[in-house]
């Protein structure tokens, strides 16, 4: 009962006891909820809810955070929209309330930020409502993506968590996309990389099969080795052919300790010239995830393991499609815009809301 409740009043604000058992009741006399009952309830739980002392109505303590409303929803609006409200994981109202308003369609790079976010503030005993109240249709793509499949079952979905998930139901039948597919990092599954590079080759062509599988199987790798946690990683494909220009989002998040915070213990004995070219840069963490793309071959097991090569690919592949490449750490985001067959440019962005590990996104142009 205490999560419909809580669900009652983010939507009804500001109710006494006494409705609160009246709408929970309904028609139903099988189902009669006292006002006793509900009492007690919330003064049982007033870390979680608060009651006005004049007109003894009852509210839900919540940070509020709301997306804008009429867009497609971005990485940098989600980032954007998180650092005005502050930083969830400091929050001291015990549940984050997110509002996806009329017309918020969620961009793959949102999304899994979103879904790795969420599962994360549970992780770390917040309570966590996504409201689609406003947006059912984005609500519904996202059950079609599997989004709700792994989204922790503590969070709260409003108005009504999708009990069936379509992607459930035609899981790995569709070519165009690969709906949300978790990453073990204790089990040794091909599955995913290879759901990946069939689906990007069906978008593109069939010269890059090899060098597709390469990226996704070593950034997919990188989880299971090194992400140091026992929280699935997880991986998405999506095609956007209608939009200008057409492109391909592809992401891979994990929710370990990410690329700088692995390498950084073995740079200096191991990579010499790579500690020597970010030491004294402005942000050091931001230009070694940026020469970890550039050379490729660097891995956290040191120079004579061989690793690293799929990076090599990812600027190979990145070069052909002219591609943006977007890496979030725990705090900051490398980002990576590529143009006729070069880098053309190189961003950071700092000082961002904490979310633990690494959100990959490759965005590829189709008609490069």
């Amino acid at each position: 009962m205490l999560e419909d409740i809580i669900k009652l009043l983010l939507g009804t604000p500001e109710l006494k006891a006494k409705d609160v058992a009246r709408l929970l009741s309904g028609d139903s006399d099988d189902s009669k909820v006292s006002t006793k009952q509900v009492n007690q309830l919330l003064h049982a739980n007033s870390d979680i809810f608060t009651q006005d002392s004049d007109s003894f109505s009852w509210s839900v303590k919540t940070c509020q955070i709301r997306f804008k409303g009429h867009c497609w929803l971005n990485s940098r609006r989600f980032e954007t929209t998180l650092q005005r409200a502050g930083c969830p994981m400091s929050s001291s109202e015990p549940i984050l309330h997110f509002i996806f308003p009329l017309g918020c369609k969620l961009l793959l790079e949102a999304a899994s930020r979103m879904m790795t976010l969420s599962n994360q503030l549970i992780h770390r005993g917040k309570s966590v409502v996504l409201d689609f109240s406003e947006s059912t249709t984005t609500m519904r793509y996202l059950s079609r993506m599997g989004f709700f499949v792994h989204l922790d079952s503590a969070v709260v979905v409003l108005p009504k968590r999708p009990s069936d998930s379509v992607a459930k139901r035609y899981k790995g039948q569709n070519i165009e996309l690969v709906e949300f597919l978790s990453i073990d990092p204790s089990v040794d599954d091909q599955r995913p990389p290879k759901l990946l590079r069939d689906s990007f080759v069906h978008h593109t062509d069939k010269s890059f099969f090899q060098p597709a599988f390469t990226v996704f199987a070593e950034f997919i790798n990188n989880i299971r080795d090194h992400s140091e946690t026992p929280v699935h990683g997880f991986a998405s494909l999506q095609a956007y052919k209608n939009a200008s220009p057409p492109h391909i989002q592809t992401v891979i998040s994990d929710s370990g300790v990410g690329i700088a915070g692995t390498l950084w213990p073995i740079i200096e004995t191991d990579y010499p010239e790579v500690a020597d070219a970010v030491r004294d840069s402005e942000h050091p963490d931001a230009h070694l995830v940026k020469e970890v793309f550039q050379r490729g071959a660097i891995s956290s097991l040191g120079a004579e393991a061989g690793r690293g090569s799929g990076f090599l690919s990812t600027y190979a592949v990145a070069k052909k499609f002219n591609a943006k490449v977007l890496i979030r750490q725990e705090d900051f985001e490398v980002f990576l815009q590529f143009r006729n067959g070069a880098l053309e440019t190189f961003r950071h962005f700092s000082n961002l809301v904490r979310i633990i590990g690494t959100q990959i996104c490759f965005d590829f142009t189709l008609d490069a």
